[in-house]
């Protein structure tokens, strides 16, 4: 202020305890882009995990599967690595990329030719079912890693107690309803931990407790639903891996029929070029909503402030010259 030729006090006043202190995200340069999924609700607050570190991989491997295409991954890479600095968010394209060349890898899959690759696991095509199966697997456990967050965050807003009385047994519930698919004995896990919730709730509430704990089994039975239904939800990325895959081998065949070279390589690479576009149009907007509505649910808020510094004053010098 005195270099701008500004005279006056400066104060610093206890602020508003209404008021969120505003937050700056502190990642590095290999998560930051990452930022942009918790952008697009808010910004977390001082006792929410800033989930930035967490999905520079999980975005990748969603995208990635989805997407399996040596040549798609590869090109989808190098755009990403060429704007990213124009665009710092085109990083997550980067590393979308680099995953999807990997499990182009596993697939066996170059530009949707299946014949150039021997594939690390399985055909998409020829097995489809392992395909889908992997999803809903990796879906219990994103749901299972955001329930566990949310207990983190329960510790760091000193209401780990009631987390462990009322959140808690519904993280074993849903344990023992994946369970069930294996051994019926975790029959009885359900059971114990449905009264572990009971006389949760019961501990919890002071007034009105068998009212509150006819409500909090109505709300029980909708979370497990819930989770049920997000869980399942995560075939949906097996789904479009056979749909990629698919749609990719179709456009390979038509090239192959044809025996006019030139036709043949124009039907490659309109084939390719609408796989590339529509594909990974569709597959990003798969994984941003996995993202947001199976996992962020589970323990983002996303009620902070973001930091936004105010502009520094003009130097007197400068606006001298201007005018």
């Amino acid at each position: 202020m005195q270099e701008a030729g500004i005279k006056g006090l400066v104060s610093y006043p206890p602020p508003p305890v209404e008021r969120e202190r505003p937050l700056v995200m502190d990642n590095p340069a290999w998560a930051k882009p990452f930022e942009v999924f918790a952008s697009l609700l808010g910004t977390p607050g001082a006792n929410e995990a800033d989930p930035a570190k967490l999905l520079a991989l999980i975005v990748p491997l969603i995208f990635g599967y989805m997407f399996g295409d040596v040549g798609h991954g590869l090109l989808l890479a190098a755009a990403g690595w060429y704007f990213h600095k124009r665009w710092p968010a085109l990083g997550v394209l980067f590393a979308c990329g680099i995953s999807a060349t990997f499990f182009g890898f596993v697939f066996g899959s170059v530009f949707g030719n299946e014949h150039l690759l021997t594939p690390l696991w399985v055909n998409p095509v020829k097995e489809p079912l392992p395909v889908l199966m992997v999803p809903l697997a990796g879906g219990a456990v994103l749901l299972l890693l955001g329930m566990l967050m949310n207990a983190v965050e329960a510790w760091w807003a000193g209401r780990f107690r009631s987390w462990f009385l009322c959140d808690a047994p519904v993280v074993l519930m849903y344990l023992s309803i994946i369970a069930l698919f294996f051994n019926s004995s975790a029959l009885l896990v359900f059971v114990l931990a449905l009264c572990w919730y009971m006389l949760g709730h019961l501990l919890v509430q002071e007034e009105n407790r068998l009212r509150n704990l006819m409500l909090s089994l109505g709300g029980l039975v909708e979370m497990l639903f819930q989770l049920s239904v997000n869980t399942v939800s995560f075939i949906r990325v097996g789904a479009f891996a056979l749909a990629h895959a698919g749609l990719s081998l179709a456009f390979t065949i038509m090239a192959e029929s044809i025996t006019n070279i030139f036709v043949s390589v124009f039907i490659l690479f309109l084939g390719n070029a609408i796989v590339i576009l529509l594909e990974g149009l569709v597959v990003s907007i798969q994984t941003t909503r996995l993202v947001l509505f199976e996992f962020f649910i589970r323990f983002l808020q996303a009620e902070g402030r973001t930091l936004r510094p105010l502009k520094a004053p003009e130097h007197a010098f400068l606006k001298r010259r201007k005018e």
